[in-house]
């Protein structure tokens, strides 16, 4: 899944907001009013653990939430189908295309299709055994 950039400035934006609210809400008063019945001490783990709960919670709100006429709605539309051509474009290329070195420090590309991953595994195969017949010997 992509994530725009525009979406992780929402949920910093959110989060930002949270903490500012969480902030403001603790006044910093030497003559508050609190008694120890009357707080409840939460962990910064905890209050951290709220926040991204409820950052997670509106981002969701907010992705799942698109207008279909809005310019938000219309550019994921296109990034759909951008993303459809582009899986077709791969759908299209199913070979594992790799280099190798040979004589002469000469680079040479080749394929293996993936189709066919019988042939793949035959070779696997004979590469094994050749590695575990160096090491007996």
């Amino acid at each position: 899944m992509y994530i725009q950039s525009y979406q992780v400035h929402n949920v910093l934006n959110v989060y930002r907001r949270q903490l500012s609210h969480s902030k403001s809400d603790h006044p910093q008063h030497a003559g508050s009013h609190n008694t120890k019945s009357d707080s409840i001490t939460i962990s910064a783990e905890g209050k951290n653990q709220s926040i991204m709960e409820k950052v997670a919670a509106s981002v969701l709100k907010k992705i799942t939430n698109i207008e279909p006429g809005s310019s938000f709605g219309q550019e994921m539309i296109k990034q759909a189908q951008n993303t459809e051509k582009d899986l077709h474009t791969v759908q299209k290329d199913n070979a594992f295309i790799f280099n190798t070195i040979v004589g002469n420090n000469e680079k040479e590309t080749r394929s293996i299709a993936v189709d066919n991953s019988q042939g793949l595994m035959n070779r696997l195969d004979e590469l094994a055994k050749a590695a575990v017949n160096r090491k007996s010997e």
